[in-house]
């Protein structure tokens, strides 16, 4: 007890204390309430916006600018170095000498410069923040980006657009007011991207946030959206390492091609929800070359359509989706969800449940090594075409429908030509034999109730056929 005391009153103390010099502040990190940061009292100063050929923004001195630096606690007596290259700058919004900037020779190339913006007190960044990095062409690092403050900033749009800096930690940001982020780092080349803590709460607009992105590292955390936002190519043909994050949209969200073309080992996705009406992720991973894919537990009641999601990711080996809810739907679309995903070995679809009517149309044609197809455990879920479903599908022996209603199925056309190790389809009661022709050489032929073998001829055993000799005239 008497050591709770004591704690209790250095607290109170600290914050006495602190309120003479400035004021205590007790913050949060890593969600741990109990850092306590204590800080003179200092002003705030609001930097320059974006405006072309003005103050520190001439295209001459943003294509010199090799390190940017700055420094918010300069005190009175701060003297500037002698080496400046031209004139200090007064970067400050009001005009004021309240931020300076200058240029001081690189200490690596002397073609290039380093770029100091100096301030006694706090610096915030401008409400406006859109192309505020984005045209220093060979800006390749940023000195404590964190002593710049973000909290007043609703447009980043474009702001480190095309950059090249190595390691940009941007985790201190306070991004929570910021409506438009998009663009913001398109085209960037870095090693690492810091911005696990930023929230996406208020944001409408993300497309092309990192589209053609180069990122070895990127730490990403939840995108929770309140409101309706555009994604619209968020991430297509980025190039990173691995994403862990989840996807919140409360209202309706534009995703179309959102990871189109996208290199990346694993993108983890679980336990996303896209909850507003009329939502599309249209052509969601369409020619990426994801390699392993998690979305587990999506709920998208504001999807209507899962149509083309991977197709063609040639580089797509495993997958899985398993607890999929889909919206209620009369018509809903599935197909070519994975056609053309040539080397995907494995897929988990269990689980996958709605009050739904399904179009499978060529949902895994082409998926030449698929293995393991796991359909089971699925509820809702009444399939009304199978044209082309496993085509050319030539490695998987056995699957297994009997977690599908396909008593209103039409069209099985196809659906297991180039299957040649297929032996064994299961399927419910709710199966009714289609009527052959001579077009379907793979066709359901009943055996019982619940397994249904396919008709063709029998497998080879895997040795490739020998030509027969010829024969003597």
């Amino acid at each position: 007890m008497r050591k709770k005391k004591k704690i209790i009153f250095i607290l109170i103390l600290l914050l006495i204390i602190g309120t003479g010099i400035g004021y205590a502040k007790i913050e949060s990190i890593n969600g741990n309430w109990g850092f306590i940061s204590i800080r003179r009292n200092r002003s705030y100063q609001d930097l320059m916006p974006y405006t072309e050929d003005t103050g520190y923004y001439t295209s001459e001195i943003m294509a010199k600018v090799k390190r940017i630096i700055i420094n918010d606690d300069i005190g009175d007596d701060f003297t500037l170095p002698d080496n400046i290259q031209g004139e200090v700058m007064n970067v400050a919004a009001d005009g004021t000498d309240s931020i300076r900037a200058y240029l001081v020779p690189n200490a690596d190339d002397s073609t290039k410069s380093d770029m100091y913006i100096i301030a006694n007190g706090f610096i915030n960044l401008p409400t406006d923040s859109s192309n505020l990095f984005a045209n220093f062409t060979n800006l390749e690092e940023f000195v404590n980006p964190s002593r710049l403050i973000a909290d007043k900033v609703t447009n980043m749009n474009s702001i480190f657009k095309g950059t090249k800096i190595s390691n940009l930690n941007l985790a201190a940001w306070d991004v929570s007011k910021v409506t438009d982020f998009a663009s913001a780092f398109e085209d960037v080349d870095m090693v690492e991207l810091n911005i696990v803590t930023w929230k996406f709460n208020a944001a409408t607009d993300a497309s092309n946030m990192f589209k053609n992105a180069f990122v070895s590292n990127l730490s990403i955390g939840t995108m929770e959206f309140d409101g309706a936002v555009n994604l619209t190519s968020m991430f297509e043909g980025a190039n990173t390492t691995s994403i862990d994050s989840k996807i919140v949209a409360k209202e309706k969200l534009t995703g179309t091609s959102m990871f189109k073309g996208m290199k990346i080992t694993t993108l983890k996705l679980d336990n996303s929800e896209i909850l507003g009406n009329e939502s599309t992720i249209e052509d969601f991973a369409l020619n990426s070359e994801i390699v392993n894919f998690s979305g587990d537990n999506w709920n998208i009641p504001g999807i209507s359509s899962l149509a083309n999601t991977f197709k063609n990711s040639t580089k797509l080996e495993t997958l899985s989706m398993k607890n999929l809810k889909l919206a209620d739907s009369d018509d809903y679309d599935l197909s070519s969800m994975f056609e053309g995903c040539s080397v995907l070995t494995s897929a988990n679809l269990s689980g996958l449940n709605g009050n739904t009517k399904v179009n499978m149309t060529k949902m895994f044609m082409g998926t030449s090594v698929l293995s393991t197809l796991d359909l089971s455990e699925i509820t809702g879920i009444k399939v009304l075409n199978l044209n082309s479903f496993v085509k050319n599908s030539s490695t998987i022996n056995e699957i297994d429908l009997t977690s599908l209603d396909l008593s209103e199925c039409t069209d099985y056309h196809d659906a297991f030509v180039g299957c040649e190790y297929l032996l064994t389809v299961r399927v419910n009661n709710t199966y009714t034999e289609p009527t052959p022709t001579e077009e379907d050489s793979y066709i359901f032929k009943e055996v019982g109730t619940t397994i249904v073998t396919v008709t063709g001829e029998e497998p080879s055993s895997g040795e490739p056929e020998q030509p027969e000799e010829p024969t003597e005239p």
